[in-house]
């Protein structure tokens, strides 16, 4: 029994004193000074008044004060010491050299790659030694415990170019646009024809693990471009950018044509778009629209282009957006339709009508004088219809009028006098002296027809009264 011994020490020591399998395993062994066994039995037993404790029996024990241990560390060794009196445990080991360390890498990487290092580098040194390098196809990383050598980790990861040339083997027209390592995998975005492609691919051995279409760049063109891509030529994808692998924005440009449209590319949802489009492209998309025009003048301004198209009856001003947006600003028949449309209707009541003006208001208005009449119409601008029609006899026709009716009526030959118009009214008056006596009449000067008359006989004083009330009656007021 050992009573100078505390904690795990003392458990063990008992272990030993008390288990027949118990074996004491040392390469060198202490004995200390003989001692009488029951002397601290004794003591103890008198310290509690056990005066009657007598030994029957004595045993020998061995109890260790210290071990040395000797521990293979891969190509090292390593000696570690316990001291048993007051717990205490030290190591000793020398750490593999660079050199060393380098090689064992190299070794690793050969045998699970098969491939040959063609540069190492150690990026640290601590409890693990970090060693990055790469092969012909691989980057790598591989974590080496410093004193055994044991690989502690190894991350192997192929190339971007062996990723590219995976992916290109299976595309071998693709265009790649965008590489990204992620957790899940390399992803590598890609044009292939006229479709955007992501493949995601296994980071260590190059597997292609899935193939994503994010549909057409130049069907979310022909979404937001719409018909203005009939009136395009040599239109080419100029740029594609994917946005973490879903979000797709192109750019296109053409003779006189620039677009770009952002779509998303699971749904093929156009998410923003922009055209811009020259003088050639909007004039063709205006004729397009107006098939029987031609385009007489184009002006450019700053928010887009405005022509001016002729057609067989009518001229057309449209506005054209930088964005190909056409709008109808105006519409108004052509000049020589308008005085065609105008000679029609002045021909019933002129026969030799002359245009002395015409010109281009709210509608167009026309002013016209002839043999017979004179007078003006308003002509709807685009329609043509006869919106007013305004006219008045010459007093030349008037009198001779008035002089055919006097010598049918009458029977006698006039000198007329005078005419006097009544402009508000419409009509106009007009007195003729014959052989006979005075003659009036009143004629409608829309018309030309005679609403009323009268006759006033020569001589005596009831004849002159008359002839100042009748007077008054046709002469203008």
């Amino acid at each position: 029994m050992v009573l100078n011994v505390d904690g795990e020490l003392k458990g063990l020591a008992m272990k030993v004193l008390l288990e027949d399998v118990a074996t004491v395993l040392a390469t060198e062994v202490e004995i200390g000074k003989d001692t009488d066994p029951t002397k601290p039995i004794v003591e103890e037993a008198v310290k509690r008044e056990w005066l009657d404790l007598r030994v029957i029996g004595s045993r020998k024990a061995y109890v260790p004060v210290g071990a040395e241990v000797v521990l293979p560390l891969g190509h090292r060794e390593a000696r570690v010491e316990f001291d048993f009196a007051i717990g205490r445990v030290s190591a000793e080991a020398e750490p593999l050299d660079e050199t060393e360390l380098v090689e064992l890498a190299k070794e690793h990487v050969k045998r699970e790659l098969r491939e040959e290092p063609i540069s190492l580098e150690i990026v640290r040194r601590g409890r693990f030694t970090l060693i990055r390098g790469k092969t012909r196809r691989y980057l790598f990383e591989i974590e080496l415990n410093p004193y055994s050598g044991n690989i502690r980790k190894f991350q192997p990861a192929l190339t971007e170019e062996a990723m590219l040339e995976v992916v290109l083997s299976k595309y071998p027209e693709g265009q790649v646009i965008g590489v990204e390592r992620r957790l899940g995998g390399v992803f590598v975005d890609l044009i292939s024809g006229k479709n955007v492609l992501v493949v995601r691919l296994d980071q260590k051995t190059g597997e292609i693990l899935e193939t994503r279409n994010l549909s057409s760049p130049w069907d979310a063109l022909r979404k937001s471009a719409g018909a203005i891509l009939e009136a395009v030529e040599n239109v080419e994808l100029k740029s594609c950018l994917v946005t973490n692998h879903e979000i797709v924005r192109a750019e296109f440009e053409g003779n006189e044509f620039r677009a770009i449209v952002a779509y998303d590319g699971k749904t093929g949802k156009v998410l923003e778009s922009s055209v811009e489009i020259g003088p050639g492209v909007a004039t063709e998309l205006t004729l397009r629209r107006y098939r029987n025009y031609s385009v007489l003048f184009t002006e450019d301004s700053k928010e887009g282009f405005n022509l001016t198209l002729g057609g067989e009856r009518d001229v057309l001003k449209v506005f054209v957006s930088l964005s190909g947006e056409i709008r109808e600003l105006d519409r108004f028949l052509r000049r020589e339709i308008v005085e065609e449309i105008a000679l029609a209707k002045i021909r019933e009541v002129e026969p030799s009508p002359s245009i002395e003006g015409l010109r281009l208001s709210d509608h167009w208005e026309v002013e016209f004088t002839g043999v017979k009449a004179f007078g003006r119409l308003k002509i709807h601008r685009t329609g043509g219809e006869i919106l007013e029609f305004e006219y008045q006899y010459i007093e030349s026709t008037i009198t001779k009028a008035f002089t055919e009716f006097v010598k049918e009526t009458y029977g006698d030959t006039i000198g007329v006098e005078w005419v006097a118009h009544n402009i508000e009214e419409g009509y106009a008056g007009v007195k003729g002296i014959g052989k006979k006596g005075i003659y009036f009449g009143k004629y409608n000067m829309l018309t030309g027809e005679l609403m009323e008359h009268d006759f006033v006989p020569s001589g005596g004083i009831a004849s002159k009264l008359k002839l100042v009330q009748v007077e008054g009656k046709y002469a203008v007021k």
